[in-house]
């Protein structure tokens, strides 16, 4: 077998490899969602994710888009200081961008808010904060309290370098559940808060609201293109209410079934493919190693055809 053959068979080995990889990451996602099932005997909890099948609870864990849904702006979240205000009081007849999250989210929360700031600090946002429109973050987490919420803003203040943070965008906490749950099921923000791990699993999107406090625009996803959300609060502001966005879903966690807690799916798929591909690689080398070692050696004297370049009698 020449050189160039083994190279091809090296090569093929590595890709297959990385296909049986693959594979192997498709047939661990099918046996992850099929080891729902509970043992016999076993406590389910219907409150948490410990359920037959998660999926089931999965499906319901969306941004529902009630484009024009009125929001009650007499529900009341406290400030930063701890200080209770209606909806009505911090909107002030102002086009609203809504951001719901928890300030200890160790998900999609910290990159929402990220986005946020982001696209009110671009460039391209011609409109002014607290001027033009305000932002509200409100927690949905009712054992969070204004301390908390004070110190996720001082946080990101040190990051915006336009005027009218301090009544532009408010960081809101309730220990009200009720009126938190008001004010999603209003904007159609699904979320589910999990015992077992001590989370929320919610989707990721912000809403603009118009301001009588109508759904006028949803944006989901982790970014915001400056340009595009200042259309959209220009919109909200003549109370115009806009189209339907893709649906995009995008979980904080996703449910590992045999242990009952969460896990960044993306970043362990990725963990695995790449150690995939470090094994083929080292497999690689290990075969053109060995056959490196076992190619029989020309002898001069013992005789034998003498390797490609090699002439009779040398060496």
């Amino acid at each position: 077998m020449n050189t160039g053959h083994k190279m091809q068979t090296c090569i093929a080995s590595v890709a297959a490899s990385f296909v049986a990889g693959a594979m192997l990451c498709t047939f661990a996602s099918s046996v992850s969602a099929q080891a729902g099932k509970t043992l016999p005997g076993a406590h389910v909890d219907p409150i948490s994710f410990r359920a037959p099948n998660p999926a089931e609870q999965f499906k319901d864990i969306y941004i529902e888009q009630k484009l024009d849904n009125q929001v009650s702006l007499d529900l009341k979240f406290n400030d930063e200081n701890g200080v209770p205000h209606t909806l009505r009081e911090y909107i002030q007849d102002k086009p609203v961008v809504l951001g719901l999250v928890y300030y200890e989210c160790p998900n999609v929360c910290s990159v929402i808010l990220n986005a946020m700031l982001v696209a009110f600090d671009a460039s391209a946002m011609n409109l002014k904060l607290g001027e033009d429109y305000v932002a509200l973050a409100v927690s949905i987490d009712p054992t969070e309290t204004p301390a908390l919420a004070a110190e996720k803003k001082k946080n990101y203040s040190e990051r915006y370098h336009r005027e009218g943070w301090d009544n532009g965008f408010r960081f809101l906490t309730s220990t009200s559940e009720d009126d938190i749950r008001q004010l999603a099921d209003a904007v159609g923000y699904r979320y589910y808060y999990d015992k077992a791990t001590d989370q929320y699993a919610h989707a990721s999107g912000i809403m603009v609201l118009t301001p009588d406090g109508k759904v006028s625009s949803y944006y989901l996803g982790t970014e915001f293109l400056p340009k595009k959300l200042q259309f959209a609060i220009a919109d909200a502001a003549e109370g115009v209410i806009g189209p339907l966005m893709d649906q995009l879903v995008m979980l904080c966690f996703q449910y590992d079934p045999t242990v009952g807690a969460y896990g960044f799916y993306i970043m362990n798929a990725l963990r695995l493919v790449g150690g995939l591909v470090m094994l083929a690689i080292v497999i690689f080398w290990i075969v053109m190693w060995l056959q490196e070692r076992n190619k029989p050696k020309y002898d001069a004297n013992v005789g034998g055809t003498p390797p490609a370049g090699v002439q009779p009698g040398a060496g």
